[in-house]
């Protein structure tokens, strides 16, 4: 079961034209939003940007300052908050227990749909949401990052959203990556019209390590 300290720390997000999804993380006592470089792109490093979060059935501006990774593989960013916007919810942040075939979940806003928050339980947030995967490798690099991919089925919009799994015998949940997106595959097909060619969703999901946020530094 996703229970609400992941739920209720998953954002709907807006840059510009871009849309995804956000998640909250704490360091220091200071909570920042983890998402996907390639929903906030063509930004520096420790840039002050102005972005939008979906909250009460509408956009609202927020202003924070991005934190890049040093290497430009790594897909992910931090995002500071000037105050918490989601509850402290105890929630571990690791890649150890994942194992090979186990089960995962990615949780996000596929096509910009959600759960609407019709009592207010959740601050006027949209709930996100939950999709199952099984995790196929661990660990792997790609380029010089560390990349998890997952078997299931990923969509737009889920870009920037957390992947957890359950501690072994236990119910506690662990955020072990964000996800990229699903890895393309090209089909070339002939017809009496010329070869054309498209792009179909494989089925292989490319997550980004939580551990990547440890290589970004913030002031």
């Amino acid at each position: 079961m996703i229970t609400s300290n992941i739920l209720q720390r998953v954002f709907f997000v807006k840059y510009e034209k871009y849309k995804g999804t956000a998640f909250t993380y704490e360091r220091d006592k200071t909570q920042y939003l983890v998402s996907v470089s390639h929903t906030f792109p063509y930004l520096n490093n420790e840039q002050e940007i102005t972005y939008s979060i979906f909250q009460n059935n509408k956009w609202t501006e927020l202003k924070g300052t991005i934190y890049k990774h040093p290497s430009p593989n790594a897909d992910v960013v931090m995002i500071s908050l000037s105050s918490y916007i989601s509850p402290l919810h105890p929630i571990e942040y690791s890649v150890k227990g994942l194992s090979l075939s186990g089960d995962a979940y990615f949780l996000g806003f596929p096509y910009g749909k959600y759960m609407e928050d019709y009592n207010n339980l959740n601050n006027g947030y949209p709930l996100p949401f939950v999709k199952r995967a099984l995790i196929s490798t661990l660990d792997v690099k790609k380029e010089d990052i560390p990349v998890i991919y997952l078997d299931g089925m990923n969509n737009p919009g889920f870009s920037g959203g957390p992947c957890v799994f359950k501690k072994p015998n236990s119910n506690d949940l662990v955020v072990f990556g964000v996800i990229k997106g699903y890895m393309p595959n090209i089909v070339k097909v002939n017809s009496p019209f010329g070869e054309f060619e498209y792009t179909e969703n494989s089925g292989i999901i490319e997550v980004h390590s939580i551990n990547l946020l440890n290589g970004i530094k913030v002031k």
